[in-house]
């Protein structure tokens, strides 16, 4: 018997290359997709919009600057609204008491006395003052000036700014400024009081 071995058919020898190639290419391709890509590898300005998938970026993956830049300016101020339906009345406050109920001017002339004229008009008991005054006036050549007008107590002293208790009233004082002397002045004092 002869026992040299026949050589390998073509087709035999193929299929073994094939497989083998195939073995290459699936061991190679395993080591490829396992490895991680980094920034390193990739080179700078490649990467296009064809790369990135649609609707996958956020404004977290883009810097600060850019994303203020995607900001537009103001428009312009829409129409104004309708206007809103009226709100319910307020509950009404209790009514005040009016401390002046009744108010009354009460006056009285000022007196001659030598060049000088004076008078002082007061308020009933039971009234309080609201304010006073006084009018003069004078023949040709005179020269009537008020001297003086202020609040005054019943009992004549008088009170500046301080509070006026009731029955008090209102002064006054004028002179007659020309220093002719043949002269005359009038004059009346008033008061407005309230109760």
């Amino acid at each position: 018997m002869n026992t040299a071995s026949a050589k390998p058919s073509f087709h035999v020898v193929l299929g073994l290359g094939v497989v083998a190639v195939l073995l290459v290419l699936a061991s190679t391709g395993g080591a490829v997709a396992g490895a991680l890509i980094t920034g390193k590898q990739i080179k700078n300005g490649t990467i296009t919009t064809a790369d990135v998938k649609n609707r996958t970026l956020t404004t977290q993956d883009l810097a600060p600057k850019a994303v203020k830049a995607l900001r537009g300016a103001a428009g312009a101020a829409g129409p104004a609204g309708p206007a809103g339906q009226a709100g319910p009345a307020g509950q009404a406050g209790p009514a005040g008491q009016n401390a002046m109920t009744r108010q009354v001017v009460r006056t009285a002339p000022l007196s001659t006395a030598e060049t000088t004229i004076t008078g002082t008009v007061l308020c009933n008991a039971d009234e309080w003052v609201v304010t006073g005054g006084a009018s003069v006036t004078g023949d040709e050549g005179s020269n009537p000036v008020l001297r003086y007008t202020g609040p005054v107590r019943a009992d004549g002293t008088s009170v500046g700014g301080r509070e006026l208790p009731k029955g008090s009233g209102w002064t006054a004082l004028a002179v007659d400024a020309s220093g002719t002397g043949d002269t005359s002045i009038s004059g009346r004092a008033f008061v407005i009081c309230a109760s």
